[in-house]
């Protein structure tokens, strides 16, 4: 059983590490933007967050779980040097509890590595959605400033000509 949960632990953070190298491939800005917003249209962030929830939390109870089991594995691998063993069996023991600590190590940095890299992803994902809040902001502002623009441009314009008319009479008098 524990070996299906770090066979899991360890499929997931393969998952984690391809999405990331997705998220961080150096694409066009406008390809990029156009895949966040399709994606963020779907609302995916709100489909995954119980399911996301339930594997965050299962994360840090195996973080935690291994941690445990590490410390449990170095208590005994300590006792076992001060038991009064024949040589072969004080080895074997040693060894055993060797190979007991490598997996403790490993797992333990499985789950640490998962558990970071799930917070990794969330950063990435809110960055993107923010940039394309940003360049959206951006964009309206542009096309304020050029509908604003025309309007000061005809306006101008209008000014001009209103000046011209109204000049034109006071040249006629001069003359």
């Amino acid at each position: 059983m524990a070996s299906l949960v770090w066979s899991s632990v360890w499929l997931f953070l393969m998952i984690e590490l391809v999405f990331t190298l997705i998220l961080v491939i150096p694409v066009p800005r406008r390809i990029r933007n156009l895949i966040a917003r399709r994606i963020s249209r779907l609302h995916v962030g709100d489909r995954i967050r119980t399911p996301a929830l339930f594997v965050a939390l299962s994360l840090g109870f195996a973080l935690v779980e291994s941690m445990s089991s590490l410390r449990t594995v170095e208590q005994r691998l300590h006792e076992s040097r001060n038991l009064d063993l024949s040589y072969e069996k004080e080895r074997h023991i040693v060894e055993v509890l060797r190979e007991r600590k490598f997996r403790a190590q490993r797992n333990m940095y499985l789950a640490g590595f998962s558990f970071t890299l799930m917070f990794v992803i969330v950063r990435i994902v809110q960055l993107m959605k923010e940039s394309i809040d940003l360049e959206d902001e951006c964009e309206r502002v542009r096309n304020q400033l050029a509908a604003t623009d025309s309007i000061v441009e005809e306006t101008t314009s209008q000014q001009t000509e209103m000046t011209t008319i109204r000049r034109r009479p006071t040249d006629k008098k001069k003359d």
